[in-house]
């Protein structure tokens, strides 16, 4: 008798050690999978932001060789630079809770900016509406890059050099807000 109990005992703790081990498995698989998901997710959504942070630079570079060039060269801002779409991935709610904020925000504030430099457009004289555009644009530009850098930053996804040749895109943004 003792032999049997000594048996099922063994096959019973196998039997538990097995579930637990293959609960833990899958537990530690879905954990890793969810944090592979959320560093891509924050790696996607910092090259939008860098992206944008590109095309207000260049707009902010244009602008002063327009105004450099008395108008032969480059084109002034006359309006805001549309911030492309987010994702729309799940596992934004995984990503740290202030960045998540600031992303969400940063649409609402390139928007609010848009509607800003049309109604100066509308009411003020040309070279004002133009200096609001301008300025709106590198000031969104630079709070652009500064959050993929802290997505970055919070999410271990490497930095990505924003020079280009020696086309530095945070100083030209930082230098014109």
């Amino acid at each position: 008798m003792d032999q049997f109990v000594v048996v099922v005992w063994a096959v019973l703790g196998s039997s538990v050690g097995a579930a637990v081990g293959n609960f833990s498995l899958t537990g530690f698989r879905a954990w890793r999978k969810q944090l592979r998901d959320t560093r891509y997710l924050a790696m996607k959504t910092a090259f939008i932001l860098e992206r944008y942070a590109i095309e207000c630079a260049d707009a902010v570079s244009n602008h002063d060789l327009a105004l450099q060039s008395s108008g032969h060269a480059g084109k002034v801002v006359t309006a805001v630079i549309e911030l492309s779409e987010l994702p729309k991935e799940e596992g934004f709610e995984h990503l740290d809770p202030k960045l998540l904020n600031s992303i969400l925000e940063i649409s609402d504030r390139v928007l609010l900016a848009q509607r800003e430099a049309s109604v100066m457009s509308e009411v003020a004289e040309y070279e004002d509406a133009q200096q609001v555009a301008f300025n709106r644009t590198a000031e969104l530009g630079f709070a652009a890059i500064e959050l993929a850098s802290a997505l970055r930053s919070a999410h271990k996804v490497p930095q990505r050099s924003m020079v280009f040749d020696r086309w530095d895109i945070k100083e030209t943004l930082a230098s014109n807000r």
